[in-house]
């Protein structure tokens, strides 16, 4: 028996490279992915003249060696076996194919590497049309590799790139140069390109990684990849998956309602049975965030795992906001206290970004959440359950096109999410399907917070507006009567049935002004007691005022009079305890607290504090702080209002601001 070795066709590398990479896009982000895999802390994408392509990196560059063997073996484990970097970040590639995306980009590639701390690098080319002759194999086609002695990378980045912020190479670096590009870049594929990129790295430390891209064709349109924050949210739930407590924590943040609106109108609300618990108490409302643990079995109901699923899902986090993308039309501003926003950027932004995106170490796993690319299936939940959030509890779905999401998994903690060959999603297994059951759990705790306060406000409103109704058919019933009145001095008398309708009406109308009466009347008695307890206030701080003037003074002239008799100093050997002069200075401090806090008091009854004007906030503060310099003093606080522009104004009255600043 011979035994004899597989051999390997040279369009292998085409199977892997042009026709797998299924775009120019996807191809860039793989080997931008190399360069964030080499600790660089810039990459530079440059097109120049539609010709050549640059990807440029100051990563640790590379050495001979690891270019012949790790670069040059198609498929290697390097990263699977390191999955950190010498800088400790977790490596974005792990297929090592990355550098067959080179293939899909264009016909030739020049390489220029330098290792960190080398002065001299590497120069490596190939032509991928050596791979389409007739019966070549993988092990026949060749690379050029040769010795560059004092590279200097930044004298090979294109003059193009030279207005952006200076690449430094000092810890090595890769010029890659892409050449007979095998695209037509057009402005709107740059375009593309450039958004794809916006989202490509979310959550990494600030300057610890950037993105430029430059195109000569289009030398003022793009540059610095700006990351996409977007605070302009109805909701927005934050989940973290913990794999050892197979616990799920939220953090919910309510930012739909004006909750001092809310409170104004529909404070009664809270009384309901479904809003006087945590979290819909308005104590919770006004603080706007709560957070809260749950189960596993509280997200996905009926939940059983008998092949140990959840062991397998790793930890993860899921950043999820909610945004009305049209305004409320105007019998919805009448039911539902909202906040005032603007819908038509509201709608752009989301159709632009929206969706629910997933990455991997901080590199966004196409094509999820990609131009509307719904794969949680939430058009087919709502579409089975379409009413609005205040029609019914319980039957509240949010809609896909209203959601922006950001799903952060590992290689490291995530190792059954593995990727497909095509470097185009993630494998469907059963752990990923538990996965996307508990991803629907979570945006479930939002739909059920919408819906519970929602459903309270319509259901609020339905009672306030049945009142309304009642009061109007009585209202127009007697204008019937005053009719038939007219109507019967000409012979025409009302009927039986009319005048039982009629006095029903009146009826339930008498009811309802009954029960508002009676409202009003408990009203009154709060106000005539406040009122009472006011008068009382007023009374004391009459007599208080002549008391303020004696506090500064009496110890003052008390010291005056005793000094001609005892001088300080013939005490200075008698105990602080039983030293007129100790206690004299004791009780000036407390005389200087008291007429503080008598003067605080006395505020509110000046005429001034209660008319409303053009407060000057740096004359208010300068104010406030003279009032309360001894106090402030004594605890250590510093009160500065220093550099306070003059021209910063307010128009209203003094005591609004005395109450939030000073109780």
């Amino acid at each position: 028996m011979s035994k004899i070795p597989f051999n390997v066709s040279a369009r292998t590398a085409r199977l892997i490279g042009r026709e797998n990479v299924s775009n120019a896009d996807g191809a860039i982000i793989e080997l931008v992915k190399n360069g964030y895999d080499a600790d660089s802390n810039q990459v530079a994408v440059i097109f120049v003249e539609n010709k050549d392509l640059y990807i440029i990196d100051n990563g640790h560059g590379m050495e001979d060696s690891i270019i012949k063997t790790t670069w040059m073996t198609i498929g290697t484990n390097n990263k699977e076996v390191e999955p950190y970097s010498p800088n400790k970040r977790i490596r974005a590639g792990a297929k090592g194919i990355g550098r067959f995306a080179l293939d899909r980009l264009g016909k030739k590639v020049e390489m220029f590497t330098l290792p960190k701390g080398s002065k001299n690098g590497f120069a490596w080319s190939i032509n991928w049309d050596d791979f389409e002759e007739e019966g070549a194999v993988v092990s026949g086609v060749n690379a050029n590799l040769e010795n560059v002695k004092n590279l200097n990378l930044s004298d090979l980045i294109p003059s193009v790139y030279s207005r952006h912020k200076k690449i430094d190479f000092f810890q090595g670096g890769t010029i890659l140069k892409i050449s007979d590009l095998r695209d037509v870049w057009s402005e709107d594929s740059f375009k593309e390109l450039y958004q794809n990129m916006e989202s490509l790295v979310p959550g990494i430390e600030e300057n610890s990684f950037s993105i430029t891209m430059v195109a000569s064709s289009y030398p003022e349109k793009f540059g610095l990849v700006k990351p996409l924050i977007n605070d302009d949210f109805d909701y927005k739930v934050s989940a973290t998956y913990n794999s050892n407590t197979k616990k799920i924590s939220i953090v919910t943040d309510r930012n739909e309602f004006d909750v001092l609106d809310f409170e104004k109108r529909f404070s009664d609300v809270f009384l309901d049975p479904l809003m006087k618990s945590f979290p819909f108490d308005l104590k919770t409302f006004k603080k706007g965030k709560f957070s809260k643990d749950y189960e596993v079995t509280d997200l996905i109901k009926g939940f059983i795992d008998p092949n140990n699923l959840l062991e397998k899902v790793g930890d993860f986090s899921f950043i999820l906001s909610f945004a009305k993308n049209a305004a409320p039309n105007k019998e919805d501003l009448r039911k539902y206290p909202y906040k005032n926003a603007e819908y038509k950027s509201r709608a752009e932004w989301l159709k632009k970004f929206g969706g629910i995106k997933i990455f991997r170490d901080n590199f966004r796993i196409r094509p999820y959440g990609e131009n509307g690319e719904d794969w949680l299936k939430l058009g087919e939940r709502q579409a089975q359950s379409p009413g609005g959030p205040g029609q019914r509890l319980g039957g509240y779905k949010i809609r896909p096109n209203q959601v922006a999401g950001v799903i952060n998994i590992s290689r490291v903690h995530n190792i059954s999410f593995q990727d497909k060959s095509s470097r185009e999603g993630i494998q469907e297994n059963n752990v990923f399907t538990l996965f996307k059951q508990l991803l629907l759990g979570i945006i479930g705790t939002l739909e059920k917070d919408r819906n519970t306060i929602f459903f309270s406000l319509s259901e609020y409103y339905n009672k306030i507006d049945e009142k309304e109704k009642i009061k109007n058919e009585a209202r127009e019933a007697i204008k019937q009567i005053s009719q038939r009145k007219k109507e019967s001095k000409s012979g025409k008398l009302l009927s039986e049935e009319d005048f039982q309708e009629v006095a029903a009406k009146v009826t339930s109308a008498f009811t309802v002004l009954e029960e508002e009466i009676e409202d009003k009347h408990e009203e009154i008695k709060i106000l005539r007691s406040l009122a009472s307890a006011g008068l009382i206030t007023a009374a004391v701080a009459h007599e208080l005022r002549g008391f303020k003037n004696i506090l500064l003074v009496r110890n003052k002239e008390l010291r005056n009079l005793i000094e001609p008799y005892i001088k300080e100093e013939d005490l200075k050997d008698v105990k602080k305890a039983f030293n007129p002069y100790v206690l004299l200075s004791e009780m000036e401090k407390t005389d200087r607290d008291l007429h503080e806090w008598i003067s605080y008091a006395l505020t509110p009854l000046k005429r001034d504090k209660r008319s409303e004007k053009v407060i000057s906030l740096k004359d208010y503060f300068e104010s406030l702080n003279g009032m309360w310099q001894h106090l402030l003093v004594e605890r250590q606080i510093k009160f500065s209002v220093e550099d306070f522009p003059d021209t910063f104004s307010v128009k209203g009255f003094s005591i609004d601001l005395d109450t939030i600043l000073i109780t």
